[in-house]
């Protein structure tokens, strides 16, 4: 920084630097915005819990939205780290985020590592959470299936009693609005 208080650095590092700090800002997106999605896990687990169809399904739009704002800035960071350093990438081939941060200024290096363990964290919390979630709904499925399926039955006796009997008359419309 007294570099560029004294007017000493050369363009290209300075451009260099902006990137470097550019990359931050995106990670600190990404970091609130997996905040974000983890709240809206918690929102769809107490519909979910609630049984709430609006509530759930106005969260779960709400989730695919940020889900869309969420790979947006993911590449825009891949991008970011491309430009910064083409040769950085990880097993999949993709522009890696620890490969840049070993290349990365000092000045910049301890936040871009505190971002990349924060995201790290937070992708496994929202992974852990969505598969909560998804054995919740799987067992309310189950729950309500087998509800249906003990009406089912007792309509089934039901209708056998009334057929032992020869009792059960259906009621015409009739019968019901008179």
């Amino acid at each position: 920084m007294a570099a560029l208080a004294s007017g000493v650095v050369s363009t290209g590092s300075l451009e260099e630097r902006l990137q470097w700090i550019r990359l931050a800002g995106l990670l600190r997106r990404q970091v609130g915005l997996m905040r974000n999605l983890l709240a809206l896990l918690l929102r769809i687990r107490e519909a979910i819990v609630l049984v709430d169809l609006p509530a759930f399904q106005k969260t779960a739009l709400d989730q695919i939205q940020l889900l869309h704002e969420l790979e947006a800035v993911g590449q825009e960071s891949r991008e970011q780290i491309s430009a910064l350093v083409p040769q950085a990438r990880d097993a999949a081939g993709e522009a890696g985020l620890a490969e840049a941060i070993a290349v990365a200024p000092p000045e910049d290096r301890r936040e871009l590592v505190e971002l990349q363990q924060t995201l790290i964290q937070l992708a496994e919390d929202v992974r852990r959470l969505a598969h909560r979630n998804e054995k919740l709904m799987t067992a309310l499925g189950e729950i309500r299936e087998a509800q249906y399926q003990a009406l089912w039955n007792a309509f089934g006796r039901l209708l056998g009693t009334y057929g032992e009997r020869k009792t059960f008359v259906p009621a015409s419309v009739c019968d019901v609005v008179g």
